[in-house]
């Protein structure tokens, strides 16, 4: 399972390299279908949950875009008998697909933006301390574990390029290691 997310993770992120530099001979001017920023994550309760994720993106048509991003995480859990802080770290590929481009066609009242699901793959660097699967293996130093995610978003339109996401993920890939047991909330802005 790990070394097919590898290969797709690799497959979107060349498809985004490619993509730059497919087209630069046409006019130059590709610039519109690039955009970069990042999303900004909490989860608050028995275990609070802080996500940065810088992020590069390509719009290979109106309605569909892929991403590359790096992921930090600040994990913190107060159960009872589970305390512990944690620092996580990897990337990230993601890929939107528009349901709605523009939601003023089909609302009344006007809100510049439009509505998208998101696919995304995140590859994590964890403590096997705190997050290890078996508990009777030698659990010094850390492991890589992907995780699939997935959810829907609104975009709202800012001026000149600029946008910004509100996102809900759940996790859809259920395995021994799991750090969304509620939905990620993220907010992103880009330009």
């Amino acid at each position: 399972m790990v070394k097919l997310s590898v290969k797709i993770s690799l497959i979107l992120t060349l498809a985004l390299i490619f993509a730059q530099y497919s087209k630069a001979g046409d006019n130059g001017d590709r610039q519109g279908n690039f955009y970069y920023g990042g999303y900004l994550g909490i989860r608050m309760g028995e275990i609070n949950h802080y996500d940065i994720s810088p992020t590069a993106g390509y719009f290979i048509t109106p309605r569909i875009s892929i991403a590359a991003a790096g992921k930090y995480q600040f994990y913190r859990d107060k159960r009872l008998f589970s305390r512990f802080d944690s620092h996580i770290y990897g990337f990230g590929v993601t890929a939107d697909y528009f349901i709605i481009e523009d939601l003023n066609k089909v609302l009344p009242f006007r809100v510049h933006g439009g509505l998208f699901l998101q696919a995304e793959t995140e590859f994590l660097h964890l403590e096997r301390e705190h997050f290890g699967p078996d508990a009777g293996e030698n659990m010094e130093g850390r492991f890589w574990h992907p995780i699939f995610l997935g959810g829907a978003g609104l975009r709202y339109e800012g001026d000149e390029g600029h946008f910004f996401n509100f996102l809900f993920l759940f996790e859809l890939s259920h395995s021994d290691v799991s750090l969304y047991h509620t939905p990620a909330f993220r907010i992103g802005f880009f330009f």
